[in-house]
């Protein structure tokens, strides 16, 4: 499940989980929370959380607060009508045949929200509902698996299915391969295919292409890690997750190109 608030990960779990099961006490909810929490530590932020009218406490036992209930639901309806596939106010504009954008940001991680966001406007828009896809290696989803969890289940519950084929076959490859269980995400692992190696992603979806070519230090920095990784004790994921975050200039482009299109199409459903 992913985190009502990705600042607050521990308060969205406590939320999600009083949502889904109303009447818990505190050893309740760690118990589901597993070891995540210290006992002391979840008091205080369930103490913060009841100040807060979000969660009331009833015998012992903690539910959300009806209180609350009311705003969420008010905000989660004035998000449907802005943002949803049904608002013509955010409809995406359409490229024109063969025209191209270019998306700049300073780091890989600034990409990402860029990148979603896109595959969320154009996946919602088109006839297939189901984006083919290519990535060297895993990267996001060992170096920020919250949010690249949160979107693909984001767009698996809007319908949008994603086909995405790994292209190296190490430790770290096939690990990373088997993190994302989303509705309608579907992995393949293929290290003889036509596409680069290190560096390059992809992902199609009708007339659609979006790629992206690493920097090459980035490029560099991860390959260190798929070449020399042989087991999970091995992977310092805090210093993997760093790297989503260096200087760099990283860009998309995204274009409209049928002919190009319909041939990676071609070879990408090879392996699905």
């Amino acid at each position: 499940m992913t985190a009502f608030d990705p600042l607050h990960p521990l308060q969205s779990r406590i939320l999600e989980i009083l949502a889904a099961s109303p009447k818990l006490d505190v050893q309740d909810i760690h118990n589901h929370l597993k070891k995540d929490v210290s006992v002391p530590n979840l008091y205080r932020i369930i103490s913060q959380m009841v100040d807060a009218h979000m969660l009331v406490r009833e015998d012992g036992k903690l539910s959300l607060n009806l209180i609350w209930i009311p705003h969420v639901l008010s905000f989660a309806e004035t998000v449907r009508k802005t943002y949803t596939q049904q608002s013509k106010t955010m409809e995406f504009a359409p490229l024109k045949k063969k025209e191209r954008r270019e998306y700049m940001s300073e780091s890989l991680s600034a990409l990402d929200s860029i990148w979603f966001h896109l595959l969320m406007k154009i996946g919602n828009e088109s006839k297939s509902k189901q984006w083919y896809a290519y990535n060297a290696h895993p990267w996001h989803v060992l170096g920020v698996p919250a949010t690249e969890l949160r979107g693909y289940e984001s767009m698996g519950k809007s319908g949008l299915k994603t086909n995405m084929l790994y292209g190296n076959d190490t430790f770290l490859d096939r690990y990373g391969a088997k993190l994302v269980r989303a509705e309608k995400f579907h992995t393949a692992i293929n290290a003889e295919n036509p596409f680069p190696k290190e560096e390059y992603l992809l992902w199609v979806c009708d007339e659609y292409v979006i790629d992206c070519i690493l920097p090459v230090n980035i490029a560099e920095r991860f390959s260190h890690f798929f070449n020399s990784v042989h087991s999970i004790k091995e992977f310092d994921a805090q210093v993997f997750s760093d790297i989503f975050h260096m200087k760099a200039r990283c860009k998309i482009t995204l274009r409209r190109n049928k002919k190009e299109a319909d041939k990676l199409h071609g070879v990408l459903k090879r392996y699905f």
